[in-house]
């Protein structure tokens, strides 16, 4: 069953008020300006978001890409190898 013409004009004419009227508020949203970040609000910011030492432990670790170069570097140090396995490119190269 389909809507007769006027209803579904009356409907599109409906839609099409709305999106002028959130066009307009964001608009509105758009041109207001805020004020620009201090210096010592951003680097306070900054120090927030910025993960501890202790959370980046592992940057310090030297990474092994290629599996014969690892077992080289085990080997020398007389550590044992961890290997990590997964399905797709552990670094995200893809």
């Amino acid at each position: 069953m389909v809507a007769p013409r006027s209803a579904r004009l009356a409907v599109a004419l409906s839609l099409l008020a709305l999106l002028a009227a959130c066009a307009g508020s964001a608009r509105h949203l758009a041109v207001e300006r805020t004020q620009p970040i201090a210096q010592q609000t951003l680097d306070e910011w900054c120090a927030l978001l910025e993960p501890e030492a202790e959370a980046r432990a592992w940057q310090a670790i030297p990474w092994q890409t290629n599996f014969h170069a690892g077992l080289a570097a085990a080997a020398e140090a007389q550590r044992p190898l961890l290997l990590w396995l997964m399905n797709g490119h552990p670094l995200g190269c893809t």
